[in-house]
């Protein structure tokens, strides 16, 4: 029998191979736990990202304003809505301009639709910081509606909302308004309206607001009511699939508008109808000593008006001897009007310096109450609500919370 082979005996570790086998032990458990580690934390932050973009962002305003928050929801979809409204807007201005494009003898018509045209591309590049704006003001506006107890009736927002898509439903009662430029309703681009429910001639529109005129006048063959509503359903369904905006949003913006006009209304009927003011001519030079020279004759009893037709740079006055009828503080120039309001009736002044150049000043009369003429009553209404306005955007308790 041949002889039997012994199976070999694993061999005993020396004291450096289980030295260096636990140390290689050691190092996969913390290769193993890194990357775990590793791991877990990109799966936290991305679920943090997760939870901020989705869930934590949405719910935080997108501004304060004296307490009260505009929510992010509300900013996004007015902003879609505007980039949705602007758009349709953008488009019909380039159908109309390939349209004029056509005839030879529109080259000004296209001119003009081109102007339009980058002015609204200008503003849609700061969409997202004007409508934000835009939300902010419409608070601003409710919460001083509400500190004067002024309030808006549903009729008045239903018939608004109708006259913008031409229904006149009832005869319309003018709406009380105090500037050109502080009452549009900014519901939709003109052109927007008629470019998105019915087909038109082409038009060009002047700006890209909705106006409530005060005598609305239906056309030759006024709209249906059953006409009425399927435009107004037609473009809700179109704005609604773009960009979430409702009826509810419209009738929102309307009644913040007719809110708006009516505080705007109540701070211009706070402006005093009459003012100090000053009636006075004036001759213009170039040249400080042109003016002396004039002077010169003045004095030696030359008659002011004449000169003033004569010698004056300035194109608007001196035809009339240099007439610039009454004027109040805070319409002139600093220097001129310092120098007119300081000068007793019937005096030339001396040599008046302002960035214009260089002026003679005749005072004709002076009244410390003289009522204001329309103009000026208009532009003191126009000023006290602006400067309203910007005093309260400038409060700490508004407060913007998204970047642009």
């Amino acid at each position: 029998m041949g002889k039997q082979t012994r199976s070999a005996e694993p061999k005993e570790l020396n004291r450096k191979q289980l030295s260096r086998q636990s140390k290689d032990a050691r190092t996969r458990r913390r290769l193993i736990y890194g990357t775990l580690a590793v791991v877990g934390l990109a799966l936290l932050v991305l679920g943090y990202g997760l939870l901020d973009q989705y869930v934590l962002q949405p719910r935080r305003p997108a501004a304060i304003v004296n307490g009260t928050e505009i929510s992010r929801k509300a900013y996004e979809t007015r902003l879609a809505y505007r980039q949705w409204d602007y758009d349709n807007y953008l488009q019909q201005l380039e159908q109309q301009r390939t349209i004029y494009a056509s005839s030879e003898d529109q080259s000004f018509m296209v001119d003009l639709i081109d102007q339009q045209i980058s002015s609204l591309q200008s503003e849609i590049l700061t969409l997202s910081s004007t409508t934000l704006t835009e939300l902010v003001d419409e608070e601003i506006y409710k919460q001083e509606a509400a500190k004067r107890g002024i309030t808006v009736a549903d009729e008045d927002v239903q018939y608004t909302l109708e006259t913008q898509f031409g229904y006149y439903s009832v005869t319309p009662t003018p709406y009380p308004t105090i500037a050109s430029t502080a009452t549009s309703i900014s519901v939709t681009p003109t052109a927007q309206i008629t470019s998105t429910m019915q087909a038109v001639s082409p038009t060009v529109t002047a700006t890209a607001t909705v106006t409530v005129t005060e005598t609305p006048y239906p056309t030759s063959t006024p709209m249906t009511k059953e006409q009425f509503e399927s435009r107004l359903s037609t473009w809700l369904n179109s704005a609604q699939q773009a960009s979430g905006f409702t009826e509810a949003d419209l009738q929102t913006i309307i009644r913040n508008a007719l809110l708006r006009q009516k505080v705007q209304q109540a701070i211009a009927d706070e402006v005093p109808t009459v003012a100090e003011q000053v009636h006075a001519r004036h001759i213009l030079f170039a040249t400080r000593e042109e003016a002396e020279a004039a002077l010169v004759r003045i004095k030696a009893g030359e008659d002011f008006a004449t000169l003033a037709t004569e010698l004056s740079t300035d194109t608007g006055s001196k035809l009339d001897g240099g007439d610039l009828g009454w004027f109040t503080k805070g319409t002139m120039l600093t220097e001129f009007e310092d120098a007119a309001f300081s000068l007793p009736v019937g005096q030339v002044s001396d040599v008046v310096e302002t960035s214009a150049g260089f002026h003679l000043i005749l005072v004709l009369d002076h009244q410390a109450e003289r009522p204001l003429d329309a103009d000026a009553l208009q532009q003191a209404q126009d000023t006290a609500v602006s400067k309203w306005l910007e005093a309260q955007r400038a409060s700490p308790d508004i407060k913007i919370l998204l970047s642009s």
